[in-house]
């Protein structure tokens, strides 16, 4: 126990630290946001999504890009409304307290709900079981209002970082054994519980793979750069759509062309699970 309340204060800190950088640098801001529409198509069908979760998804304002990618898909004839319900450094254990999320829920006929926990939850046994619970209750309360639930898998710390030289922090062993974690306990989570896993992580583990230089990080090595929020809402794009990301014309306005085909070809090759 005394490891998990470790973890767990840890995680709650980092969340946090970053958070007025972030809104300063107008990379997002926790709340509940307005609901976004990908388009307006006369006569399509509607797909609606709400991100519940911390700063990995209002880092860059991801739900966002992913109506975005929508909008720039032009064989896409889905209409996306897209709402997201965030607070920095919260867990789902905490946001389950918040009752402003909680009724979101019920506040429309979602098709999906997505659920980001901190990053560091699949770190110790203790946490990985706290987790498990917390997304139990999360699911139960999605399925009964007719949703599909989605559950976040994010990535590891950034590779040669000081998260993996730090002392504190020697729990994270290596980007590898991190990300191993994390794919491992999302595995058995979303068998479980019946969530499908979206593969952010391997996401990211695979364009480093290919290229360890990509900026997929902001400047603590742990929240997402504007290209790693980008490639983020390529994979929700794909898991939710069942499209290929490599359809859309999208990308932020400072991403140079090669950067975000190389990135749109990288989430095409996700598996959806």
């Amino acid at each position: 126990m005394k490891k998990h309340l470790i973890v767990s204060a840890l995680c709650a800190f980092l969340a946090f630290m970053p958070l007025q950088n972030a809104i300063a640098a107008g990379e997002g801001a926790p709340g509940i946001s307005k609901l976004i529409t990908s388009s307006q198509k006369i006569g399509s069908s509607t797909v609606s999504v709400l991100f519940i979760g911390n700063s990995y998804t209002y880092y860059n304002d991801m739900p966002q890009m992913v109506a975005d990618i929508a909008a720039g898909d032009m064989g896409n004839s889905v209409i996306y409304q897209i709402q997201s319900a965030t607070r920095g450094g919260k867990s789902l254990t905490a946001l389950l307290q918040d009752q402003d999320i909680v009724n979101l829920v019920s506040a429309r006929l979602w098709n999906y709900v997505v659920l980001q926990e901190q990053s560091f939850w699949a770190m110790a046994p203790e946490s990985v079981e706290v987790t498990a619970n917390a997304a139990r209750d999360w699911v139960g309360k999605i399925k009964a209002e007719g949703a599909k639930p989605l559950l976040y898998v994010t990535w590891a710390r950034q590779p040669n970082s000081y998260w993996y030289t730090d002392r504190q922090f020697g729990f994270t062993k290596s980007p590898h054994y991190m990300q191993g974690q994390l794919d491992q306990s999302s595995a058995v989570l979303g068998q479980q519980l019946g969530m499908v896993t979206v593969p952010v992580g391997d996401a990211f583990a695979t364009a480093l793979q290919q290229d360890e230089k990509w900026p997929l990080y902001a400047e603590d090595s742990s929240h997402p750069s504007r290209l790693g929020s980008y490639l983020a809402a390529l994979v929700f794009y794909k898991t939710i759509s069942g499209r290929s990301p490599e359809s859309t014309t999208y990308a932020p306005a400072d991403m140079d062309a090669s950067s975000a085909a190389a990135l749109r070809k990288i989430a095409a090759s996700m598996p959806v699970k």
